[in-house]
């Protein structure tokens, strides 16, 4: 593992590519905020897709049934 010298809440890797932050530039932040927006969105849409399937599988097992789609009254074509 690469030694590290932190100060000032600057880490610096030594013998390591990872990049200096003091020398990032607006895009640079920008872009990992993004990517970290996309990365908890994903979370977040997994977490819910997950606990829906627990749910319809919980409501399966008990008998339930999917709801029928309901008609217009007033569409008589």
């Amino acid at each position: 593992m690469a030694a590290m010298r932190c100060r000032k809440d600057v880490c610096m890797y030594r013998d390591d590519d990872t990049p200096d932050r003091r020398f990032w530039t607006a895009y640079d932040h920008f872009k990992v905020e993004q990517e970290a927006r996309a990365m908890r969105r994903d979370y977040a849409y997994a977490m819910l897709r997950n606990a829906w399937r627990r749910v319809a599988g919980a409501l399966t097992r008990a008998g339930a049934q999917p709801p029928k789609p309901q008609r217009t009254r007033g569409a008589a074509t």
